[in-house]
């Protein structure tokens, strides 16, 4: 398990990029003190969820979602 922010990051990135049902270019994930922000683009309103869930995954404690949908 990830323990450095740095090290949260990479782990995010890596499950949003693996993740076959999420588009996430578009997509930025800054971590601090073990909560992901996630700012940017998704292209549709199931990706928000997805992303958060995605966050979770590599380690984060929470998530501020700051996501914009680019086709709502």
């Amino acid at each position: 398990m990830p323990h450095s922010d740095a090290d949260i990051r990479r782990a995010i990135q890596n499950t949003l990029a693996g993740d076959p049902f999420l588009h996430y270019f578009g997509i930025h994930v800054n971590v601090t003190n073990g909560v992901a922000i996630l700012t940017g683009t998704a292209d549709t309103w199931q990706d928000r969820p997805r992303a958060e869930i995605d966050c979770y995954a590599g380690g984060a404690a929470a998530v501020d979602d700051r996501l914009q949908v680019r086709n709502p």
